[in-house]
């Protein structure tokens, strides 16, 4: 079913130094639903580092960002390599072509626990404001091999004691774990 889900830096699946992530099954994610408060699923990414929240978005809201989406997907090069994935499209510049993504970004549940998780507490916050870094479609087609489950944050060599980056994905159609 169409969910999103969040990952965050938590040093207890990957460690600092580690020369791997540990082994996480997807079926092992914790699950939330849409109703699920944002204290139920900040509770989970500090536990766990990762969440799914099923059916976050309304089909509607799915269906229109998909139709925007498909020109482009259709228009996208496949990728080169084992990470990016051979039969993988990309592309950026999310808001200018699908203007009814900015409905994904700006979800009060998504927007909410990413700033909680990259603000901090208000006596001692982590930075200013919260800026959106990419905003990306990533369309996996039949036959592409499983990329490894792995953290952005782990591409610096430093890691700092609270989270610098939070990753949001949204799936738009059913998909297979």
């Amino acid at each position: 079913s169409p969910s999103w889900g969040m990952t965050q830096g938590r040093e207890n699946c990957f460690p600092s130094g580690a020369a791997a992530p540990c082994e996480v099954s997807l079926s092992q994610i914790a699950r939330l639903q849409s109703g699920d408060s944002v204290s139920a699923l900040l509770g989970v990414l500090e536990r766990d580092g990762v969440a799914i929240v099923e059916r976050a978005a309304d089909s509607e809201t799915l269906g229109r960002v998909q139709a925007d989406l498909d020109p482009w997907f259709h228009a996208a090069f496949h990728g080169n390599g084992l990470f990016f994935g051979k039969n993988t499209r990309r592309f950026g510049g999310l808001f200018a072509k699908a203007p009814s993504a900015a409905a994904l970004a700006l979800h009060p549940l998504v927007l909410e626990a990413t700033e909680t998780l990259l603000l901090g507490p208000a006596e001692t916050p982590h930075c200013d404001v919260v800026e959106l870094n990419l905003a990306q479609a990533i369309g996996i087609e039949p036959g592409e091999k499983p990329q490894v489950l792995h953290r952005d944050v782990d591409l610096w060599p430093w890691r700092p004691p609270f989270d610098v980056r939070v990753n949001v994905m949204w799936s738009l159609d059913e998909f297979t774990i």
